[in-house]
């Protein structure tokens, strides 16, 4: 008899666990295009229209990134500056999605290192401020100023969460 009951403890107890860790993590869509990410992300930004698509060649280029995993991706610099530039890359699973993140990240390290000093200070503020963050199956990257940056990455957190 008391057998049963510390079968049944232990069965409840390891129900309980599995309930309470999936209700704490939080689960990411993974069914929106980065056209309709790209869309509402848009609307937050204040130099958008004055942007141009950038290809996959040009961002394997400029973040040295093997986009084999990537399975959509958009992609726009300023037709102005080409310093201002953001993309968003949707990768096969969330486990290359953060492998991504960390490589563009290491690319960005590089280029400001490179380029320290060498462009006005509004420019190296925005490369002081570019990073790339992974959502779920997502990668965000942007090189903006620093609210920009910040406002970019919050909105892709609450379209995809």
């Amino acid at each position: 008899m008391q057998g049963k009951w510390v079968k049944a403890v232990i069965l409840l107890l390891g129900m309980t666990a599995v309930i309470f860790s999936s209700s704490c993590k939080r689960q990411a869509t993974d069914t929106l295009s980065v056209y309709d990410i790209e869309s509402e992300i848009s609307q937050c930004m204040t130099n958008y229209s004055e942007m141009e698509d950038c290809s996959e060649e040009y961002l394997s280029e400029i973040f040295q990134i093997n986009t084999d995993d990537t399975v959509e991706l958009v992609s726009k610099r300023s037709l102005d500056t080409h310093i201002d530039q953001f993309g968003i890359l949707k990768q096969k699973d969330e486990e290359s999605a953060c492998e991504m993140a960390k490589k563009i990240n290491g690319s960005i390290e590089n280029l400001k290192r490179e380029w320290d000093g060498r462009y006005f200070s509004e420019e190296n503020a925005k490369i002081s401020a570019a990073r790339a963050e992974s959502f779920g199956k997502y990668v965000v990257f942007a090189v903006l100023d620093a609210k920009e940056t910040d406002t970019v990455m919050k909105k892709l957190e609450e379209i995809v969460y």
